[in-house]
């Protein structure tokens, strides 16, 4: 028999695959750590002594959460429409 060769494509795609997964993690890993921030922004809000703020890192501790929670949702519907 034929011995096939192995083509120098094959290995790119598989780098190429293995950047997308590490740009997949790297997406989970700062999405979530922008929830993690918000909500510790939100709880510094309502217990803090800082009382003049408190509107201020509400109203940021809530868009942080809502971005960190938007982007692990769309990312979750990306990877499962590829299925």
């Amino acid at each position: 028999g034929r011995a096939t060769p192995v083509t120098q494509p094959a290995r790119v795609l598989s780098s190429v695959e293995m950047g997308r997964g590490l740009h997949r993690s790297g997406t989970l890993v700062l999405s979530a750590l922008m929830a993690v921030i918000g909500v510790a922004l939100i709880v510094e809000a309502i217990v803090g002594v800082r009382h003049g703020s408190v509107s201020l890192l509400l109203v940021i501790g809530v868009l942080f959460v809502a971005a960190g929670v938007g982007r692990l949702y769309a990312q979750h519907k990306r990877g499962s429409a590829r299925e």
